[in-house]
């Protein structure tokens, strides 16, 4: 009689890389590393079949981006570890590889010659056996998750034709605020209500704070508003171009005992950076006593030596939020395939989620107009120093898609928000069919077992 304690249920990995199709998945997600689990015969596809692991984009001696993707993926164990190996597709020579205990947490992907792992590649398969216990782990992080619902609250689009959207308590009353579309991205609109859902209906008071100021030189582009409070005070943090396109960030300051809503209660805007290139999409938190603010900036855009858009984060002096009080450090280039796809370079739109002692950083990488716009994390501890790139972990892959969301394509940009106790997450997507239409979107953050924000989270009514 075989003892039950005794059996070791197996299940199945597959590595595998997909056909490119269109803009839809193009080849810099195609040809990544991605992985289905079953029992060897009916496999089924994990994180929607979209990329898991993507290797590392190299730097050219010019600043610029250089993709690279790969081939033939295959996996093998040596101790506790699963060593995934995949070759380049343009250096037959080389190889991209990343270590996991679990399939959940991997290391950054390292590029070494094939002779340096061939003892790993001689015992390396395309499919490798995992136990029950594993398979379990696995499919409760990588399936798609659903929550069922008496209604959905917020249903897509939410408003149709504002971007990069924030939804702000201050002072009994909720706020929001966004890049208008409708517009042409010109003037700062808020609206002002008593409940976040009276904000979405005709119950909400609309101003505009800031509009179109030739003085000033505010023309075009007012992008990414979002109110933060920085050493007690009331802050908007946006970017603004003049007649000559160029992109930067500024500030603009409540007066004291100010209203939000009266134009003449805000302070003369005050621009953030003196760089030399564009900078855009800053956000701003607060930790251990010091406060930082984060920014997307690029150089070149346009031309042949395009940086791309980059992660930039500084410590600044919360009573005088233009003086930096640390040189701006780099935290992330798009050196990932679902970050610099389809001719777009993209880091963008960063804003903060505390959790605890965990920070996640989420951003956006992708086309902001486009199917491939998504949303990725980076996470650190609070307690590290924070300036230091090396405490800062990137998720491999994107935690929200156009391939997690439901009739949502191009999601991304996002903030961040509390009532009563649940977090919810506000971004833009496009209906199907209507690229560069962006409408803004809103969904509850789901924690999982391990208190990772998930906001992939599908909400289904009950029937």
């Amino acid at each position: 009689m075989v003892n039950v304690a005794e059996v070791v249920f197996i299940q199945y990995i597959r590595l595998y890389t997909r056909e490119p199709t269109g803009i839809k998945y193009p080849e810099e997600l195609a040809y990544s590393v991605h992985m289905s689990i079953g029992d060897g015969k009916t496999m089924e596809p994990l994180n929607k079949n979209y990329g898991i692991l993507f290797p590392e984009a190299s730097i050219t001696s010019e600043n610029t981006i250089s993709p690279r993707m790969i081939k033939n993926p295959v996996i093998t164990k040596k101790g506790d570890i699963y060593y995934v190996i995949a070759h380049d597709t343009k250096d037959e020579g080389v190889v991209h590889y990343w270590t996991t205990y679990d399939f959940v947490n991997y290391t950054k992907p390292i590029v070494v010659g094939c002779d340096e792992v061939k003892d790993l590649l001689s015992t390396a398969k395309d499919t490798i056996e995992i136990t029950d216990e594993e398979g379990s782990l696995i499919r409760a992080v990588w399936m798609p998750r659903t929550r069922k619902v008496k209604s959905i609250r917020f249903k897509f689009p939410l408003v149709e034709g504002f971007a990069d959207p924030q939804v702000f308590s201050w002072n009994g009353k909720w706020y929001f605020i966004a890049t208008n579309d409708v517009n042409h991205n010109i003037g700062l609109y808020v609206r002002e209500a008593d409940t976040v859902d009276d904000l979405f209906t005709d119950k909400h008071r609309l101003s505009v704070i800031l509009d179109k100021n030739e003085e000033l030189d505010f023309i075009q582009s007012f992008w990414a508003p979002e109110f933060h409070v920085i050493g007690g005070r009331l802050y908007i943090l946006f970017a603004v171009s003049g007649k000559q396109w160029r992109v930067r960030c500024h500030y603009m300051r409540l007066k004291e005992g100010g209203d939000i809503m009266n134009p003449a209660d805000w302070e003369t805007p005050v621009r953030m950076l003196d760089r030399p290139g564009i900078t855009l999409d800053m956000t701003h938190f607060a930790a251990n006593g010091a406060d930082y603010v984060v920014w997307s900036e690029r150089y070149h855009i346009g031309s042949p030596l395009d940086s791309g858009s980059m992660l930039y984060i500084a410590k600044i002096n919360p009573n005088e939020p233009s003086e930096l009080l640390s040189e701006p450090v780099l935290l992330s280039r798009p050196l990932y395939g679902w970050e610099n796809q389809s001719g777009t370079i993209n880091n963008e739109g960063p804003y903060p989620l505390i959790l605890g002692d965990r920070i996640y950083l989420a951003y956006s990488g992708g086309s902001a107009g486009s199917y491939s716009y998504v949303v990725g994390y980076l996470m650190a501890d609070i307690n590290a120093d924070l300036l230091n790139p090396a405490s800062w972990e990137k998720t491999p892959t994107p935690v929200l898609s156009a391939f997690t969301t439901e009739k949502e394509e191009g999601p991304g940009h996002c903030s961040f928000f509390t009532e009563n106790g649940e977090i919810y997450v506000a971004y833009h997507a496009e209906r199907p069919g209507e690229p560069g239409r962006r409408n803004t979107a809103i969904r509850k953050v789901v924690l999982n077992e391990f208190g990772f924000p998930l906001l992939n989270v599908v909400e289904i009514e009950e029937m």
